[in-house]
């Protein structure tokens, strides 16, 4: 009975690891073209969210290649500002408790954020083909 508690165990292991490791995709990982408009994984137009290198600044998430979603994030990990491409998708502002601001406040009390974002954006325009 013992050795069967061990292999349930055992194969619930395999299970999580399977499906819950999925590997994050990076900015150092993409090709990009028109400084991250479109983003390309092995040539290949990438869907999927692809995140700063340091796993914190930013994440972008591309359907197609196409750049759909640009969430930037407080040093909190809270969420800072969201940014949609398609056309009625404004941009949202948040403060570090994750509270809805207007876009004057966040550009003048979160400036931080804007650099994190403006690097991650450097980045990905050298990697632009």
């Amino acid at each position: 009975m013992k050795k069967l508690g061990f292999s349930i165990i055992g194969i619930i292991a395999v299970i999580i690891a399977l499906t819950g490791c999925e590997k994050r995709m990076h900015v150092s990982d993409m090709t990009f073209k028109d400084g991250g408009g479109y983003a390309f994984h092995e040539g290949e137009p990438y869907t999927g969210d692809v995140w700063s290198d340091d796993d914190k600044t930013a994440c972008f998430t591309y359907k197609d290649g196409e750049l759909s979603v640009m969430t930037a994030f407080h040093d909190n990990g809270q969420v800072a500002c969201t940014a949609g491409q398609k056309e009625g998708e404004g941009s949202k502002y948040f403060d570090t408790e994750g509270n809805a601001i207007d876009e004057m406040t966040f550009f003048g009390t979160y400036r931080s954020v804007l650099e994190n974002v403006a690097e991650t954006a450097s980045q990905m325009q050298r990697r632009s083909r």
